[in-house]
């Protein structure tokens, strides 16, 4: 992840120091970046020191992302995982209003190889999740089938979703 800076047109790599990059051996994606609404922090998802899987069960040839949701201030410093969960992909967070929550999406790694197959992609479930920045808990926002993706809070109290596919699409 880069930042320009406008002013003098120099770039910064934000993700390439090496306590952010993880193992060199291992998948290091960094992926959908959110700034916070006070532009001091950045969430983004993470495979970054993960195994390498592939699809059905890893005899597949493409890889699989277990992704964690990672935060690091706008200056590189504070950089630490906001969330995982294991056999889990999270992803596009997005930032409250009031910065104490991250809403994202929450699904099986297997089923991430299924979410863009037609004739498949409608047996995919994923849900809509939330997790306090601070205290770490985690507050599931959704429920029931279906490809739930790329969550945004409305205001204070709504979020909003996209429904690829499901029952209801």
């Amino acid at each position: 992840i880069w930042l320009l800076d406008l002013q003098t047109r120099r770039l910064r790599n934000l993700t390439g120091q090496a306590a952010v990059q993880g193992d060199p051996a291992k998948p290091g994606a960094f992926l959908r970046p959110s700034w916070s609404p006070d532009g001091k922090w950045l969430a983004f998802s993470s495979d970054r020191n993960t195994e390498w899987v592939g699809h059905s069960d890893g005899r597949g040839w493409e890889h699989l992302q277990e992704t964690s949701l990672y935060l690091i201030q706008s200056n590189g410093k504070g950089f630490r995982r906001l969330y995982a969960k294991a056999g889990f992909a999270a992803g596009a967070p997005k930032w409250s209003p009031d910065g104490k929550h991250v809403v994202f999406y929450e699904i099986p790694v297997e089923q991430t190889w299924k979410s863009h197959w037609p004739g498949v992609v409608a047996t995919t479930t994923s849900q809509i999740v939330s997790v306090n920045v601070a205290t770490g808990e985690r507050v599931e926002r959704s429920s029931g089938p279906g490809l739930k993706i790329n969550p945004q809070f409305l205001n204070a109290n709504a979020i909003g979703y996209l429904v690829k596919a499901g029952p209801n699409e």
